[in-house]
């Protein structure tokens, strides 16, 4: 992954720990230039690393925006709707044949 980048910076914000369950939670920015120059990835996370009896991870989960991800490596675009379509999804949600209708 970092051979996308043309550099990393994770600056972090906070972090809790509790030694009783060896666990530390930290909450970071992503704050990365893509190759090239262009375009910058900037997301917040928000990690729980748990750590064995000799002090290593042995266990660790990452929260994040997967839209800002999406979007940033073109993954998923976002569309807006227009006023009309924003009516007609509050009056019918699951119209026929939409995913998620019966």
């Amino acid at each position: 992954m970092p051979d996308l980048f043309d550099s990393l910076r994770f600056p972090i914000h906070e972090i809790w720990a509790d030694r009783d369950s060896d666990t530390l939670i930290a909450r970071f920015d992503s704050d990365n230039v893509m190759k090239g120059g262009d375009r910058k990835y900037q997301n917040t996370y928000v990690c729980i690393f748990k750590f064995d009896a000799h002090g290593k991870i042995c266990e660790y989960w990452e929260y994040f925006d997967p839209i800002v991800t999406g979007l940033t490596y073109r993954l998923a675009e976002v569309r807006y709707l227009s006023e009309d379509e924003a009516d007609q999804a509050k009056s019918d949600p699951f119209p026929e044949g939409a995913p998620g209708s019966a």
